[in-house]
């Protein structure tokens, strides 16, 4: 599990810059401050797993509560089911909130704040990212990311780290936490193809970053607009071969979110 760890925070410490957080009242000034900038942080980790943001806070608490039983299970330091039976299901005053923050993680604290008030709390998205706030006091928590609106960033880390971006989903959407090394062998046989293709097509010199989604049910399509249609790339017929194949040997998932150097 140890891949997880480290793919999925490298791609968080790229874009959490654009998340933020704003003021309150109801439990202390301190306690806010901290809680809104951890949440806007699980805004932006729930963002770098499914390209979206959460369209409820029911779903946000369930991914919360997913990854933390996988950190907690990584780290093997505590009773993981224990810890997340007690914030899930106790009151906690913000001192002991903050306590479990300190000696478990912030995503335990972020999920027992979600988890007691999720009846107050409610979600506005908006063309550019989504934002938290509360019906009875001041929480305001944000965060704006868009890989699409950071292509050059994604495509200057695709050969160094391609799992960064890279995702697989099972049929239900749900994300298939998966270790680094098999995200490796199957990002190089992206790079075998493309490859083979520029070798046998050297005049097509210039080539652009497209963030491409492959699923069983509706194919290849770009997650992004483009300027360029996916038919006119001829590299792409050759990927798409090579997602349905993948796919076919590997049942359990369903689909591919995949950054691609094409054109």
């Amino acid at each position: 599990m140890k891949g997880i760890n480290y793919l999925f925070y490298g791609g968080l410490i790229i874009l959490v810059m654009f998340c933020n957080s704003c003021k309150k009242t109801s439990y202390s000034e301190k306690f806010y401050m901290t809680m809104e900038e951890d949440v806007a942080w699980e805004l932006s980790r729930f963002y770098d797993s499914y390209y979206r943001y959460p369209q409820s806070i029911e779903e946000f608490i369930e991914f919360e509560s997913l990854f933390a039983k996988i950190q907690g299970e990584c780290f093997e330091t505590f009773d993981v089911n224990a810890v997340l039976d007690s914030v899930l299901y106790t009151d906690f005053d913000e001192h002991r909130i903050l306590e479990i923050r300190s000696k478990y993680g912030y995503v335990y604290s972020v999920l027992h704040f979600l988890a007691r008030n999720k009846n107050d709390l409610y979600l506005i998205h908006s063309e550019d990212g989504v934002t938290i706030k509360s019906k009875v006091d001041k929480f305001e928590a944000f965060c704006f990311i868009n890989y699409c609106h950071s292509l050059s960033i994604v495509g200057a880390t695709i050969n160094v780290a391609p799992g960064l971006f890279t995702r697989f989903y099972d049929e239900s959407n749900k994300r298939i936490w998966t270790e680094d090394d098999i995200i490796s062998k199957f990002y190089n046989g992206l790079r075998k193809i493309r490859y083979e293709y520029k070798i046998k097509n050297p005049e097509e010199k210039h080539f652009k970053t497209f963030l491409l989604r492959y699923n069983k049910k509706e194919g290849l399509s770009s997650m992004c607009p483009d300027e360029l249609s996916l038919e006119e790339i001829s590299l792409l017929k050759h990927i798409e071969e090579y997602f349905y194949e993948y796919l076919s040997v590997n049942q359990d998932i369903f689909e591919i979110i995949v950054p691609l150097i094409a054109r």
